[in-house]
């Protein structure tokens, strides 16, 4: 599921809509955070696609964690320039407090 489509549920019913997704990801053994050109998306796991009934499963890229971790700075951050993304690059930006990703 888009992640910004979740947040934008999610924000009707908690005061951290992104800290709730987050959460969510870090307690569920079936999801993970996964990126791609389009977006962020809370990914099922192969190993749970056929008991939660996966059609389509989300393809991932090489640049997945790239993305994920530049909506998480966003996200934490609201706006950057191109140098601030650059030196946030140089170290991790998305630990494991934060959840799961693809890689």
């Amino acid at each position: 599921m888009n992640v910004t489509a979740l947040r934008k549920q999610l924000s009707r019913l908690v005061d951290s809509p992104w800290e709730s997704i987050t959460s969510a990801v870090a307690n569920l053994d079936c999801v993970e955070l996964c990126g791609a050109k389009d977006g962020v998306y809370v990914r099922v796991l192969p190993a749970w696609n056929d008991v939660l009934n996966v059609q389509k499963a989300f393809r991932i890229t090489r640049t997945s964690k790239k993305h994920v971790d530049l909506y998480q700075f966003l996200a934490r951050h609201g706006t950057a320039s191109n140098a601030d993304i650059k030196d946030a690059n140089q170290g991790p930006i998305f630990g494991p407090a934060y959840g799961k990703y693809c890689e």
